[in-house]
């Protein structure tokens, strides 16, 4: 862990290690479903506030999050096993539209991250994940840079957002200017010893204003270097496959 200490300390201001919900919100989250109510929480993807008064559609009913970007609502009956479709919608925020899987008086998902609008010429990358690993990273390779934990921001090119050493995420990686004339690709690296790389781990892309894709990885993929997909002619390709560790190696 050595590495993230020397090179953290010029940009902790803005890039925090920590989950966007720490123990407590989790906890308080948690203790809601003793009262009969699950608890959706929403933040941002870089800076973890939360978001107030965006508009959630779910299950035929209309919610709009308080003051700590949360809405509750009843736990869901116990032979209620399908995809539930959620909408959010915020002003200056980039629609989010998913399937939450519902299961035994359950949702498997409770809390989510929204990315602020982009540029149309911009794509963002949010790497996610459960409590372990305890370390991932996200690196962007393109044919004249290397954004990491390492090399942080590349002039007006790439920035890496956000960097999280603690488990959960997010880390986000944001491409200003995508090149057509350039090649990029992205890769997850396992960088902690504990935990395993499964479904929990997953990469939201956004491209042109909207959620592209969410890429979830497959349960126990072997290997630490995982590519995520690659970018040619302004496409991005989805490709997920193991990698020598050499390619995700800070030169």
């Amino acid at each position: 862990m050595l590495r993230k200490i020397l090179f953290s300390g010029l940009f902790m201001s803005s890039l925090l290690a920590v989950s966007c919900w720490n123990t407590q919100e989790k906890a308080l989250q948690e203790e809601a479903e003793l009262d009969g109510k699950i608890v959706f929480s929403f933040k941002d993807a870089v800076t973890c506030e939360p978001i107030t008064k965006a508009d959630i559609s779910f299950l035929n009913n209309h919610f709009i999050t308080n003051n700590k970007g949360e809405v509750r609502m009843p736990i869901p009956p116990d032979d209620l096993d399908a995809n539930i479709p959620i909408f959010v919608k915020k002003n200056g925020y980039i629609p989010l539209k998913q399937n939450i899987i519902a299961s035994v008086g359950s949702y498997w998902q409770h809390r989510f991250l929204l990315s602020k609008t982009i540029p149309i010429h911009s794509v963002r990358f949010v790497l996610n994940w459960g409590e372990t690993p305890k370390d991932l990273d996200l690196h962007l390779i393109s044919d004249d840079f290397h954004i990491s934990y390492r090399n942080k921001i590349l002039s007006t090119q790439a920035k890496l957002d956000r960097d999280a050493r603690n488990g959960y995420g997010p880390e986000t990686i944001t491409l200003n200017n995508l090149n057509e004339n350039k090649n990029y690709k992205l890769y997850v690296y396992k960088y902690s010893a504990n935990g395993n790389l499964d479904h929990n781990v997953h990469v939201s892309v956004y491209k042109n204003n909207e959620l592209n894709k969410v890429v979830n990885l497959p349960d126990n993929i072997s290997g630490k270097c995982i590519q995520i997909l690659d970018i040619q002619n302004n496409r991005i390709h989805y490709d997920i496959k193991t990698v020598p560790d050499n390619f995700c190696r800070v030169k």
